[in-house]
């Protein structure tokens, strides 16, 4: 059976206006949580008896351009449409997430198909790590992957760990004034050091650095501002600037999701 993170939240709420995200390697990339005794390592999940689709997706490290998938095609948008019933959604070449409708006959992890009685896919996969009742979707969260689920599509985005403290060190030099250069030159650092963040701006142009695999939103206005999901992994380096932090008590893979389907 495969094995999922739990989580006692309580019920999460909706978070609109969400960017699409971008994923990739980066500098300060680790594997897992070596001090997180609730993250299973690779071999305690049954993840490998997955659809072959999944599985190749994994395998390229969501990089779309060394992915090999012999299906014909139709491209819209960013997301790209395959004839057996899955799509893949891009930022450039990283793979956002892959959703299969019911076209998919194929087990999407052990145990699990589109179609299914949510009930169901309880007795397989044990209680959701979190749940969207407007939706009717449930969530599971594993070592590598987000799951949401739904009786007529499943979506599926990477969970992948990145260090934050130096990222944080960098944060907290803007904060206090230390970083010698202008906005442009703060963003540019970032990504430049930091290969997981998507630039964006919003409607009064101010810079906002977004990341989902860190779980992370930098908006850099009049000074700094930061949007801290339930995935972000917080050394806690920041607590001088909490005034100018916002804990999002949700994943950023699910609220992403939440926000594909209101956008539907």
């Amino acid at each position: 059976m495969l094995q999922i993170l739990k989580s006692d939240s309580e019920p999460l709420n909706i978070v609109r206006n969400l960017a699409n995200l971008q994923g990739s390697n980066s500098v300060d990339k680790n594997d897992t949580k070596n001090d997180d005794e609730s993250i299973k390592k690779d071999e305690e999940i049954a993840i490998y008896n997955s659809s072959s689709e999944l599985v190749s997706v994994k395998n390229s490290g969501w990089d779309f351009q060394v992915l090999d998938l012999d299906e014909e095609l139709i491209e819209s948008d960013g997301t790209n449409y395959y004839y057996n019933g899955f799509s893949l959604t891009r930022y450039q070449n990283i793979i956002e997430r892959i959703i299969f409708n019911e076209d998919y006959t194929e087990e999407i992890v052990e145990g699990i198909y589109v179609g299914m009685d949510l009930d169901e896919v309880e007795k397989v996969l044990g209680k959701p790590t979190f749940e969207n009742s407007d939706n009717n979707m449930i969530g599971y969260v594993t070592q590598t992957l987000y799951m949401c689920i739904y009786e007529d599509e499943i979506a599926i985005y990477p969970n992948e760990y990145y260090s934050n403290r130096k990222l944080e060190e960098m944060i907290s030099k803007y904060y206090n004034g230390e970083y010698v250069g202008t906005v442009n030159d703060f963003s540019n650092y970032i990504r430049k050091n930091f290969d997981d963040f998507k630039f964006t701006t919003d409607e009064n142009k101010n810079i906002i650095l977004i990341s989902k695999n860190r779980g992370i939103i930098i908006r850099l206005e009049d000074n700094i501002k930061v949007e801290l999901y339930k995935n972000y992994d917080n050394s806690n380096m920041l607590d001088n600037m909490l005034d100018n932090i916002e804990y999002k008590d949700i994943y950023m893979a699910e609220a992403m999701e939440i926000e594909r389907k209101l956008e539907e």
